[in-house]
């Protein structure tokens, strides 16, 4: 009898130590799964933590951080759609994590898109100053984004090389970039306050595109003498002609007479 039971009480004593052991190796998965999340945010990581511990502690954080990305990825979706009653739409609505102001911003600058675009006949832009243009009302920053798209596939060509398309996403964050960098007196693919390039471009992406790339310049210049320039660094030369980018983006941004930020941004 006396057997039976330290047998019993051992069988207990195991079940009870295995049973603490996987619950702390439960709880380390899910506090590493969480840390993953916080440090690194995407959705797919929140949907798959919440299949596997919807009763977590952490549950309404990993929410709202999931909400956020939601919503962010609604916006740069219809941003992308170059559809002027979609993003007029998002305008209008109120967002939580969307900078409202953004919204308003861009919707504006579709609806100048929409006009000047209209009024655009064959010609050279190629070796306009930009600031010019820009300044004297005769395009506007997402017709020059297009025409810079055309000059970066023509160089393309030339090389045998695929044809990058036009991704608006990438365009707004170029754009957004080439600001940031004026307002803040920086030169940089890092910013100050919204983080290093590949985080950046990241966002504005689908999931399944992980791989970046970004030039930028400072100059009074024309599209052609921008290029020209990156044609002859090593770094910048190498994301134009990189086989592998399917994607593209550009932002201009005028700072004062004779000086333009330019971005350009690669994705695959």
């Amino acid at each position: 009898m006396y057997k039976s039971f330290l047998l019993s009480f051992t069988t207990f004593i195991f079940i009870v130590t295995m049973y603490s052991q996987e619950k702390s190796t439960s709880y380390s998965s899910m506090k590493q799964a969480y840390d993953d999340i916080v440090n690194s945010p995407t959705i797919e990581k929140c949907e798959e933590f919440k299949r596997l511990y919807p009763e977590s502690k952490y549950k309404d954080v990993v929410n709202r951080i999931y909400d956020s990305l939601m919503e962010v990825k609604s916006f740069y979706d219809v941003v992308r759609s170059h559809d002027l009653q979609k993003i007029k739409a998002f305008a209008e609505k109120p967002t939580l994590y969307v900078d409202n102001n953004l919204k308003q911003e861009y919707y504006q600058l579709m609806v100048r898109h929409e006009k000047i675009s209209k009024k655009i006949v064959a010609n050279n832009f190629f070796n306009k100053p930009v600031d010019e243009m820009l300044n004297n009302d005769s395009l506007d920053v997402i017709t020059i984004a297009e025409i810079m798209l055309k000059k970066l596939n023509s160089i393309r060509t030339k090389y045998g090389l695929n044809q990058l398309k036009m991704d608006y996403a990438l365009s707004l964050e170029s754009y957004v970039h080439a600001r940031e960098m004026c307002i803040n007196d920086f030169f940089s693919h890092t910013d100050p306050k919204r983080g290093p390039m590949e985080e950046r471009l990241k966002k504005t992406m689908p999931s399944n595109v992980t791989a970046f790339g970004e030039n930028i310049a400072l100059n009074s210049m024309s599209i052609n003498f921008t290029f020209d320039k990156w044609l002859k660094s090593p770094g910048h030369r190498y994301n134009i002609l990189l086989p592998s980018y399917k994607f593209a983006g550009f932002g201009v941004y005028c700072c004062g007479k004779y000086t333009v930020y330019y971005v350009n941004a690669f994705a695959n």
